[in-house]
């Protein structure tokens, strides 16, 4: 008898160990304890439903306890987890719009359900500051597109670079005929393609005159290394 009242008074204090460890986690731990009794598999979904907004909290505990994490982080997380809801909840929603294809010429039987023509991947977009009709577009692997009559037609006017993947394109303000292109799309997709620099192009409103590509040696690191090659650039700073 006196050994089971022993065993009995350990199995007490390990229960209240382990309450005061949890930092109080009575229920979750109530439910978990009493699908072993009963022999039952309960899953994190009844817990969840049992709990609601507490098991979400007390997991986010337990998880940031074990990672070393702060209290804090688990509040914040769930101050912006209730945030999101709320939002959800008052039925906010963005207005819907509709899309034209304006440009370049499509690409047959794109990656679409239904397959229709589409016009591929447009990385960047310059508009002439002088001249709102006057654009410029960039495509992930179809060089750098030019409209003058506001989307109406298109023309190319980048297919002798040496790379076609473009990133980023730029007018100065000081000079609206001069585009600048960045070579080489940024946006790290299993399909993206390196470029070879940086490209100016002269006169690009009229006759465009390509200048590059731009691509210097580097000073520092593995010596006759480019400081473009192998890269994708996703913007350009002009005056």
């Amino acid at each position: 008898m006196n050994h089971f009242f022993r065993i009995a008074g350990w199995a007490l204090i390990l229960v209240v160990a382990a309450f005061i460890v949890t930092g109080g986690s009575y229920r979750g731990a109530a439910l978990a304890t009493r699908a072993e009794i009963e022999g039952t598999n309960v899953s994190s979904a009844r817990i969840a439903a049992d709990l609601g907004e507490e098991f979400v909290e007390l997991r986010d505990e337990y998880i940031g306890e074990r990672r070393g994490l702060p209290l804090a982080y688990s509040e914040a997380r769930n101050d912006a987890v209730r945030q999101l809801q709320t939002a959800q909840n008052s039925g906010l929603r963005l207005p819907s719009a509709t899309w034209t294809s304006l440009g370049p010429a499509p690409i047959p039987n794109g990656q679409t359900s239904p397959s229709v023509p589409v016009s591929g991947r447009i990385t960047a977009i310059a508009v002439d500051p002088t001249n709102p009709n006057l654009v410029y577009i960039g495509a992930a692997q179809g060089g750098v597109w030019r409209t003058t009559d506001g989307g109406n037609t298109w023309t190319p006017i980048f297919d002798s670079a040496l790379s076609l993947s473009i990133g980023a394109l730029a007018i100065p303000l000081s000079s609206p005929s001069t585009l600048y292109v960045g070579t080489g799309e940024a946006n790290s997709s299993c399909d993206s393609f390196f470029g070879i620099g940086l490209y100016r192009v002269d006169n690009a409103d009229t006759s465009p005159v390509l200048n590059g590509p731009i691509n210097p040696l580097v000073t520092t690191g593995i010596a006759g290394t480019r400081a473009f090659s192998g890269r994708g650039i996703s913007q350009i700073l002009v005056d």
